[in-house]
């Protein structure tokens, strides 16, 4: 037709565009260069797809010519994002721009916390509610469930049960999904429709909450009224005075117990001239007083033993007839004895020295005090991977084992968070326990082993489902991962931190996951060989979720807004209640038929019901179906509705939200204290470490071999990114400011954001401007190299202002196509 092929030639032209301003690029940079931008690889993919695309139309299948177009055009208009890059100079556009990235790169882990919650009800649903909803359920007749078609929303697998929650999430408390399940449930089991009031509490007005609680925190924050942490030189008090104590006290034992064997030395030299010399001193004081006796006659006990007490002071005092012999071996004696009173003395510190040093070296004991220990840089490394996650911790041990240990964690604690992710990924590809289950490892589509027996249909999600006997291997294998990491947390803990009261590793998360861990050994077991009905494994998932620090951190977050949020939940439920009070006082016995054939008192006949009308219509938008058989009959009911609309759905509803705003703030506020506090004071206990004075230098600084020794040490767990010997160089360069080869302690306070980068280096311009010299002297090549590299205050460079105007006129010819194919218009008959 000719419109086609006019639009045809337009599009192989714009393609014919894109191709020339890939050669530019490529021409004028590096391939590593190139692709270390991902928009423009994005470009390169669209570049080369809408070259094929213009040639389609000499393909000789029509059918495969129409549909490649039309997803060829899907991408012509997502290559016209870049354009939005343009209005990045207007400052309002930059500041959206900055909000909505910031807000998808936070939010990360407040999402996975919700993810996490959906997933333990949607688990919980499918044990309760599993094959209830499905079409042609008798039960569900007359139901707005069954009227309005949400069969699709169902409890008949993780991923339906998830989208179900995920609606109400969103819709805040949708009434058709908790009447369905009510109505095809059995009378024993109605009790359980409970679950959805217990979502809406606990997930849509307190966790969803934290989300909006979340987001403004966020955008204040970014407009510059972010909460302000303490003053430096509060952040920079705590000095790790532990390492000092602990220092001096090991010195103070090595000196001790060198003097102790100096002194022991000495007496074996000297013990058997120097105990004959005190037995003949022995021997003529004895001699004396026994003279001393016969003058004077028996005495009282109390005169004789103060006469002894004085006799021994005067031991080793000359006699009145010693000669210079004997005053030279008494001096020996006395010097002799004074040293075995110096052993004694020593002797009796010896167990309390012994002790002390069995604290210091708690992480080897007192039997293998000589093993190897930690150079200052790897306790220095391991004490900035902490600092990474504003962790601080008093004494860290120096063993080498202790270094072994701890990266043997990290190796672990990467294998564990990849199990938690496939344990968490397994439950949406498991056969439903509601489902036929018996055919251990035998593939078989989900829609003959989950069937009713009344011939009813069966949505299901239309993920494969694999059978449960390969699942439970899956999971046996991640029970042993887990294992393995448990079994480290607590060789480290136990062997190399509890001897000196640190608390490196949680106890009660420890406690937890060991007891999640074993219950669910036990549950594969049980399902292996009994095939129940339900399980406890889907809930243990969720401990091991909840110990991940992100999900945990929220969690405690909202276990500390509980107290508040229960006191303004408790003001709503008492609007609710007054206003159902009200409702079936005056509507109870109103049994009259409205002009909509509705009865007046429909939803109000009975307390009970009155209660539940009044929570839908103050927790949901269906507030007009709840109020409108009473409106439809007087409209004086208005009034009084709007007074409960007016509480519960604006005032205190609003109110829930400003609480938990001004609670998260505050506990974000003093998470970012400690966080900072923590940082600062791991950076000066490393810094301390590995910081040298130089000669003529007053300060100490650190040089640039221990610098790169300390990233080389940090580059050894797993959990930090590998950085090769340049990428360190350039790590190096970025922090030293002034250039001088060592890093200052204000310098050295970046290096956490630095070794947390992920670098590319890569040769700035093209390959063939090292081979073809002579062409890139030429005017024109210097010209296209101006377009490309030089930018302007929107950082944009000519070569991207061109082609700027390129994508709007290609924006306009594809707006065009489109009305021209969706109207249908072949010829310009067709177009008047």
């Amino acid at each position: 037709s000719t419109y086609n092929n006019l639009f045809t030639g337009i599009e192989t032209v714009f393609g014919m565009v894109y191709i020339v301003e890939f050669f530019i690029l490529i021409l004028s940079m590096s391939w590593g260069e190139y692709v270390s931008s991902a928009s423009r690889i994005f470009d390169c993919f669209t570049t080369w797809l809408l070259f094929g695309v213009s040639l389609l139309y000499y393909l000789p299948v029509a059918n495969v010519q129409a549909g490649l177009m039309h997803y060829a055009n899907i991408l012509r208009l997502l290559r016209l994002v870049r354009v939005l890059k343009s209005l990045k100079r207007l400052s309002k556009v930059a500041f959206m721009f900055k909000c909505v990235s910031t807000l998808l790169v936070s939010a990360t882990d407040i999402l996975q916390f919700l993810l996490v919650i959906v997933y333990v009800y949607a688990s919980l649903g499918i044990q309760l509610f599993g094959g209830v909803l499905y079409q042609h359920n008798d039960d569900l007749e007359g139901t707005e469930y069954n009227e309005l078609n949400y069969f699709a929303f169902n409890f008949n697998d993780l991923l339906s049960s998830c989208a179900l929650w995920f609606v109400n999430l969103l819709s805040e408390y949708n009434a058709a999904f908790a009447d369905g399940v009510h109505a095809a449930l059995p009378d024993s089991y109605k009790f359980t429709w409970l679950l959805f009031p217990m979502f809406y509490f606990s997930v849509v007005i307190l966790a969803f909450e934290l989300v909006s609680a979340f987001t403004i925190e966020t955008f204040v924050a970014l407009t510059g009224d972010e909460p302000h942490s303490e003053d430096e030189e509060e952040l920079a008090e705590a000095k790790p005075k532990e390492e000092v104590l602990t220092g001096l006290s090991k010195l103070a034992y090595e000196l001790r117990t060198e003097k102790q064997l100096i002194f022991h030395y000495t007496l074996s030299a000297a013990a058997e001239q120097a105990r004959v010399y005190e037995i003949m001193f022995l021997q003529k004081a004895k001699d004396k007083k026994h003279e001393e006796h016969e003058e004077h006659g028996e005495e009282d006990k109390h005169g004789e033993s103060e006469h002894e007490h004085k006799s021994e002071e005067n031991l080793y005092e000359a006699p009145e007839n010693a000669t210079q012999a004997d005053l030279d071996k008494l001096r020996l004696v006395k010097e002799v004895f004074e040293m075995g009173c110096e052993v004694k003395r020593l002797d009796a510190e010896k167990r309390k020295l012994r002790e002390e040093a069995e604290v210091i070296a708690a992480d080897t004991g007192p039997e293998q005090l000589n093993e190897s220990k930690m150079n200052k840089v790897q306790r220095a490394a391991w004490i900035l991977e902490d600092a990474v996650q504003g962790k601080c911790f008093s004494w860290y041990p120096e063993s080498l084992a202790a270094r072994r240990t701890f990266l043997l964690l990290r190796k672990r604690e990467f294998l564990y968070d990849r199990a938690i992710f496939v344990i968490f990924v397994l439950g949406f590809f498991e056969v439903p326990l509601w489902c036929d289950c018996s055919a251990t490892f035998r593939l078989i589509p989900g829609k003959i082993r989950c069937n009713v027996t009344d011939g009813g249909i069966v949505y299901l999600s239309g993920l494969p489902q694999i059978p449960p006997g390969f699942c439970l291997m899956i999971e046996l294998a991640c029970m042993i991962v887990i294992w393995l990491k448990l079994r480290a947390e607590k060789k480290l803990q136990s062997k190399f931190f509890d001897k000196r009261n640190v608390t490196y590793v949680s106890r009660n998360f420890h406690v937890a996951c060991y007891l999640a861990m074993f219950v669910s050994l036990w549950d594969i077991w049980i399902f292996a060989t009994l095939r129940p009905s339900s399980r406890m494994s889907p809930y243990m998932r969720v401990v091991f979720m909840f110990c991940i620090p992100a999900v945990n951190a929220l969690f405690r977050a909202l276990i500390g807004i509980l107290n508040e949020w229960l006191s303004v939940v408790s003001f709503w439920m008492g609007t609710v209640l007054f206003f159902a009070w009200i409702g079936v006082t005056l509507l109870d016995d109103n049994v009259s038929i409205n002009p909509a054939n509705v009865r007046v008192n429909q939803g109000f006949d009975t307390f009970g019901r009155a209660l539940y009308t009044m929570f839908v219509a103050s927790s949901s938008d269906d507030f007009i179906n709840c109020f409108n058989p009473t409106f439809l009959q007087n409209r004086a009911y208005g009034l009084l509705w709007i007074w409960c609309l007016f509480l519960s759905n604006f005032l205190f509803l609003n109110l829930i939200l400003a609480m938990i705003f001004e609670t998260y703030k505050e506990r974000f506020e003093k998470e970012i204290r400690s966080f900072q506090r923590n940082q600062a004071q791991s950076l000066k206990k490393v810094f301390s470490m590995v910081a040298t004075t130089a000669e003529g230098e007053d300060e100490p600084t650190v040089s640039r071999e221990d610098f790169f020794a300390l990233i080389s040490a940090l580059a050894e767990s797993p959990k930090t990114p590998s950085l090769d010997k340049n990428s360190i160089e350039y790590v190096y360069k970025a922090i030293d400011v002034d250039n001088n080869n060592t890093l200052e302690a204000s310098e050295f306070e970046s290096v956490i954001d630095s070794i947390q980068k992920t670098f590319w280096i890569t040769q700035k311009y093209s390959v063939a401007e090292r081979y073809f010299p002579g062409l890139y002297d030429r005017l024109c090549i210097k010209q296209m190299k101006r377009w490309v590299w030089d930018k302007d205050d929107t950082d944009q460079s000519k070569l991207d202002n061109i082609m700027n105007v390129v994508l709007l006129a290609n924006t306009a010819v594809v707006v065009a196509e489109s009305y021209y194919d969706i109207n249908h218009i072949s010829t310009y008959n067709n177009l008047f």
